[in-house]
């Protein structure tokens, strides 16, 4: 039975008790714990957050895995959600990515680039648990590199899924992915909706990405990155704090146009 807070929410957020999450953060391959760090944030400041209409899912229902050091660790907690899980099941993993035969593996601590098979989490295997859950939403976020291929690789593989996806960017990109994604989380989108849908985060993050681009003066910054999305328009991540708030909050631009005119004062 949904709780009654869950009643009062935008259908659109996930009911809260019968949704589950597994957010990953691996730093392995990356020499630095930014991917550990950022998905710990990402779970205690934005999609757990009890702060205005509630976080997206509830903390007892959050499996977070920082450093996990076998394929099993991650699959194991990914198929204990499924099992759990009938209305919102999300996979998130920040850390190094491999493509090897066609195939997509995830990085953790006792991964061996020349045998990923026995040591890599394949995506693949992600797809086909979350695939047999009754969960009626399937969403899974990326930052791993090859956003592309797992876009393409989940098309194929599990059609139901929604993905939300960036290249890798720990250490050397103007672009963060899961940082601004964080960012837009907590502060929000200005002019977006009132809650923070797949489609909605993606562009505000391409506008964040062009935003940097008028506030960075570098004649060796590179073109904005892209966000890959497929699918996303049912389900959301957070109630949006700047929801009819006044401009210079913080939040994240609603698309990269927006950028062009609040930068030429349109």
């Amino acid at each position: 039975m949904t709780a009654p807070s869950d009643q009062l929410r935008p259908a659109l957020l996930p009911a809260r008790e019968r949704s589950r999450a597994v957010l990953v953060g691996s730093s392995f391959g990356l020499g630095s714990s930014e991917a550990a760090d950022v998905t710990r944030r990402l779970a205690t400041e934005a999609l757990t957050s009890e702060g205005s209409g509630g976080g997206a899912f509830r903390r007892e229902n959050t499996t977070l895995l920082l450093d996990p050091e076998r394929p099993a660790d991650v699959l194991g907690a990914v198929r204990h959600a499924a099992e759990a899980a009938s209305d919102v099941l999300l996979f998130q993993f920040a850390g190094k990515g491999f493509y090897h035969e066609e195939r997509l593996f995830l990085g953790v601590g006792g991964t061996d680039p020349y045998r990923l098979e026995d040591t890599g989490v394949s995506l693949e295997a992600v797809a086909d648990i979350m695939s047999a859950s009754q969960a009626a939403r399937l969403v899974v976020i990326l930052e791993c590199g090859y956003p592309d291929v797992a876009a393409s690789a989940l098309a194929t593989t599990a059609p139901g899924v929604s993905v939300l996806a960036g290249r890798l960017s720990f250490g050397f990109s103007d672009d963060p992915f899961t940082e601004t994604l964080v960012r837009g989380l907590v502060k929000g989108v200005q002019g977006g909706p009132e809650v923070l849908d797949l489609l909605t985060l993606k562009n505000a993050m391409e506008g964040a990405y062009a935003e940097t681009r008028y506030c960075v003066e570098n004649e060796y910054i590179g073109a904005p990155s892209r966000v890959v999305l497929r699918g996303g328009g049912d389900v959301a991540l957070g109630v949006n704090p700047a929801f009819g708030a006044p401009e210079g909050n913080g939040a994240l631009p609603p698309h990269p146009d927006a950028v062009d005119d609040w930068w030429l004062g349109e």
